[in-house]
């Protein structure tokens, strides 16, 4: 009987040290793990928290998304839906030509076409701010006058 009880008393130690390896084992596995994802730096920080702009420039006349806008709002929405706390300000621009009042209803409804194509991208309404339409005179660039901007914060 000496003898079986040898063998038990051998088993258990064998079970109870291999128990303990594979505990030891992944401790020092976790640890590793932890070891090798780093915190990330201040300016991968900054960068991450530093406010986005696109801008999306439409067709003279026209409240129809750019064909370019998709790839570009897509980018938006991403950055938009990453945080509980971002903020996206759309903001249509008019030029100082013609009738103030057409070129502020087309400013609007640019303004709402993005922000329509952002909802349907799934950035919540509550997270999505329109600004009113701004003037601007002149520039080198006549794309300039018919342009939305986005900028996520």
């Amino acid at each position: 009987m000496s003898t079986q009880d040898d063998d038990s008393t051998r088993y258990a130690l064998i079970l109870v040290t291999a128990v303990v390896l594979l505990v030891v084992a992944g401790v020092v596995g976790l640890g590793v793990a932890k070891a090798r994802h780093t915190a990330p730096s201040a300016a991968q920080l900054a960068q991450a928290t530093a406010p986005t702009t696109v801008k999306l420039y439409f067709d003279t006349g026209s409240a129809m998304l750019p064909p370019d806008a998709q790839s570009l709002l897509d980018q938006a929405a991403d950055r938009a839906r990453a945080s509980t706390t971002a903020v996206v300000t759309i903001s249509g621009f008019v030029d100082a030509s013609g009738d103030p009042q057409a070129n502020a209803e087309l400013a609007k409804q640019r303004a709402a076409a993005v922000r329509h194509a952002l909802e349907a991208n799934g950035v919540p309404p509550h997270a999505i701010q329109l600004s009113k339409p701004q003037n601007i005179v002149g520039g080198s660039d006549a794309r300039e006058a018919r342009r939305v901007e986005l900028t996520v914060r």
